[in-house]
């Protein structure tokens, strides 16, 4: 094979494994106070940081959990950042309850938060696997 023939073929492979790849995520959410599910309160899943934006909303169930599902992009050669944030609230009141910049995007993220805790109220997992530190509306990465 001609080697100017093959170059081209394998620069061409390298190219197409190097293309950015989208996959699915699930965000699930989980608010307590003191212990106890808190049912009926708005949330929102907003695709940046500090609650400004597009977002997708919901409810919490009566056990205090609701569910995302959104498509984030993964890069094949270089990380792609990925930000979110959950804020409760009605109307044009929203309060911030968590948000993180991070990257790689995980396929799932866990966030339970307990609203009767001012330090340390949220703890996440990405991918069953837990983050170090608590968040308090903080990135994470």
């Amino acid at each position: 094979m001609n080697v100017a023939v093959l170059s081209a073929v394998a620069l061409a492979g390298l190219a197409l494994t190097g293309c950015d790849k989208r996959q699915e995520q699930t965000v699930s959410v989980a608010i307590t106070r003191g212990g106890s599910p808190v049912a009926g309160v708005d949330v929102r899943l907003y695709a940046i940081q500090n609650c400004q934006g597009s977002y997708e909303g919901s409810t919490l169930h009566e056990d205090g959990k609701t569910a995302f599902s959104r498509t984030v992009e993964i890069g094949g050669v270089g990380v792609i950042t990925d930000e979110l944030s959950i804020c409760i609230g009605a109307g044009n009141d929203w309060t911030p309850l968590f948000s993180s910049l991070h990257g790689p995007a995980p396929g799932r993220i866990d966030i339970a938060c307990d609203l009767a805790k001012e330090e340390g109220k949220c703890t996440t997992q990405f991918d069953d696997r837990p983050l170090d530190q608590p968040s308090e509306d903080e990135d994470d990465a």
